[in-house]
Protein backbone atom coordinates (compact mmCIF):
# COMPACT_ATOMS: atom_id res chain seq x y z
CA UNK A 1 0.00 0.00 0.00
CA UNK A 2 2.83 2.43 0.86
CA UNK A 3 4.61 1.60 -2.38
CA UNK A 4 1.47 2.42 -4.28
CA UNK A 5 1.09 5.79 -2.52
CA UNK A 6 4.74 6.56 -3.14
CA UNK A 7 4.33 5.76 -6.85
CA UNK A 8 1.22 7.95 -7.16
CA UNK A 9 2.90 10.81 -5.30
CA UNK A 10 5.97 10.48 -7.54
CA UNK A 11 3.82 10.64 -10.66
CA UNK A 12 1.97 13.72 -9.40
CA UNK A 13 5.20 15.51 -8.50
CA UNK A 14 6.70 14.61 -11.87
CA UNK A 15 3.66 16.00 -13.69
CA UNK A 16 3.84 19.22 -11.66
CA UNK A 17 7.56 19.57 -12.45
CA UNK A 18 6.97 19.04 -16.17
CA UNK A 19 4.15 21.57 -16.19
CA UNK A 20 6.32 24.14 -14.42
CA UNK A 21 9.19 23.53 -16.85
CA UNK A 22 6.87 23.93 -19.83
CA UNK A 23 5.52 27.20 -18.46
CA UNK A 24 8.96 28.70 -17.88
CA UNK A 25 10.17 27.89 -21.39
CA UNK A 26 6.92 27.56 -23.30
CA UNK A 27 5.98 28.60 -26.81
CA UNK A 28 7.49 31.79 -28.17
CA UNK A 29 6.56 33.95 -31.16
CA UNK A 30 9.79 35.75 -31.97
CA UNK A 31 13.35 34.66 -32.56
CA UNK A 32 16.53 36.54 -31.80
CA UNK A 33 18.84 36.36 -34.79
CA UNK A 34 22.17 37.36 -36.21
CA UNK A 35 22.30 38.66 -39.76
CA UNK A 36 25.03 36.61 -41.44
CA UNK A 37 24.99 38.33 -44.82
CA UNK A 38 22.92 40.46 -47.17
CA UNK A 39 23.71 40.46 -50.88
CA UNK A 40 21.91 41.50 -54.02
CA UNK A 41 21.62 38.50 -56.35
CA UNK A 42 20.46 38.03 -59.92
CA UNK A 43 18.43 34.93 -60.77
CA UNK A 44 18.20 33.20 -64.13
CA UNK A 45 15.59 31.91 -64.53
CA UNK A 46 13.49 34.38 -62.52
CA UNK A 47 12.09 33.19 -59.18
CA UNK A 48 8.30 32.75 -58.99
CA UNK A 49 6.58 34.41 -56.02
CA UNK A 50 3.11 35.29 -54.80
CA UNK A 51 3.50 38.74 -56.39
CA UNK A 52 4.90 37.60 -59.73
CA UNK A 53 8.40 36.66 -60.78
CA UNK A 54 11.60 38.49 -59.91
CA UNK A 55 15.13 38.24 -61.27
CA UNK A 56 16.93 40.42 -58.69
CA UNK A 57 16.52 40.34 -54.92
CA UNK A 58 18.29 41.13 -51.69
CA UNK A 59 19.18 37.72 -50.24
CA UNK A 60 19.48 37.62 -46.46
CA UNK A 61 20.80 34.77 -44.31
CA UNK A 62 19.84 34.84 -40.63
CA UNK A 63 21.25 32.62 -37.89
CA UNK A 64 19.11 31.63 -34.90
CA UNK A 65 18.97 28.98 -32.20
CA UNK A 66 17.46 25.62 -33.22
CA UNK A 67 16.26 25.20 -29.64
CA UNK A 68 14.35 28.50 -29.75
CA UNK A 69 13.06 27.70 -33.23
CA UNK A 70 11.59 24.46 -31.87
CA UNK A 71 9.65 26.52 -29.29
CA UNK A 72 7.71 28.33 -32.03
CA UNK A 73 4.09 27.31 -32.51
CA UNK A 74 3.83 24.12 -34.57
CA UNK A 75 3.42 24.50 -38.33
CA UNK A 76 4.09 28.23 -38.18
CA UNK A 77 7.16 29.49 -39.99
CA UNK A 78 8.70 32.74 -38.80
CA UNK A 79 8.49 35.63 -41.26
CA UNK A 80 11.14 38.32 -41.41
CA UNK A 81 9.78 41.84 -41.31
CA UNK A 82 11.93 44.75 -42.39
CA UNK A 83 9.58 47.64 -41.76
CA UNK A 84 6.53 46.86 -43.90
CA UNK A 85 8.34 44.24 -46.00
CA UNK A 86 7.00 40.80 -45.11
CA UNK A 87 9.46 38.10 -46.16
CA UNK A 88 8.71 34.39 -46.08
CA UNK A 89 11.56 31.93 -45.53
CA UNK A 90 12.79 30.27 -48.72
CA UNK A 91 15.01 27.81 -46.88
CA UNK A 92 15.88 26.74 -43.35
CA UNK A 93 19.02 24.72 -42.77
CA UNK A 94 19.75 23.08 -39.42
CA UNK A 95 23.41 22.73 -38.41
CA UNK A 96 25.09 22.28 -35.03
CA UNK A 97 22.15 23.51 -32.94
CA UNK A 98 21.55 26.48 -35.21
CA UNK A 99 19.05 27.29 -37.96
CA UNK A 100 20.06 29.38 -40.96
CA UNK A 101 17.06 31.02 -42.64
CA UNK A 102 17.20 32.39 -46.19
CA UNK A 103 14.94 35.26 -47.25
CA UNK A 104 14.61 37.18 -50.52
CA UNK A 105 13.41 40.78 -50.78
CA UNK A 106 12.80 41.69 -54.44
CA UNK A 107 11.67 45.19 -53.36
CA UNK A 108 14.75 45.95 -51.29
CA UNK A 109 15.42 49.22 -53.12
CA UNK A 110 12.36 50.69 -51.39
CA UNK A 111 14.03 50.30 -47.98
CA UNK A 112 15.19 53.61 -46.52
CA UNK A 113 17.24 52.30 -43.62
CA UNK A 114 16.22 52.36 -39.98
CA UNK A 115 13.30 49.92 -40.40
CA UNK A 116 12.75 47.47 -37.54
CA UNK A 117 13.87 43.90 -38.29
CA UNK A 118 11.66 41.28 -36.63
CA UNK A 119 11.67 37.48 -37.04
CA UNK A 120 8.24 36.37 -35.82
CA UNK A 121 5.30 34.03 -36.22
CA UNK A 122 2.93 36.90 -35.38
CA UNK A 123 2.24 37.38 -39.07
CA UNK A 124 1.35 40.97 -39.86
CA UNK A 125 1.95 42.29 -36.33
CA UNK A 126 5.12 44.31 -37.08
CA UNK A 127 3.25 46.04 -39.93
CA UNK A 128 0.06 46.63 -37.96
CA UNK A 129 1.71 47.54 -34.63
CA UNK A 130 5.08 49.13 -35.48
CA UNK A 131 5.21 50.99 -32.14
CA UNK A 132 5.60 47.63 -30.39
CA UNK A 133 8.93 47.05 -32.17
CA UNK A 134 10.70 50.35 -31.45
CA UNK A 135 13.62 48.73 -29.58
CA UNK A 136 14.32 46.07 -32.21
CA UNK A 137 17.39 45.89 -34.48
CA UNK A 138 17.25 48.29 -37.41
CA UNK A 139 18.01 47.70 -41.07
CA UNK A 140 21.17 49.41 -42.27
CA UNK A 141 21.59 49.47 -46.07
CA UNK A 142 25.37 49.66 -45.66
CA UNK A 143 25.38 45.95 -44.72
CA UNK A 144 24.49 44.96 -48.29
CA UNK A 145 27.42 43.24 -49.95
CA UNK A 146 29.63 43.10 -46.87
Amino acid sequence: MQTRRFLILSLILGAVALTAAAQTRGPINELKFTLLDANVQKFDPPVPSRNGRYDVALVLHLDTSAYDNDLLPPDSAPFLYIGTHELRPLASDYKDGRVIFTFHDPNWEQLQGGEAMVLTTLHGDPVNNPERYKGYPRFDPSIIGK
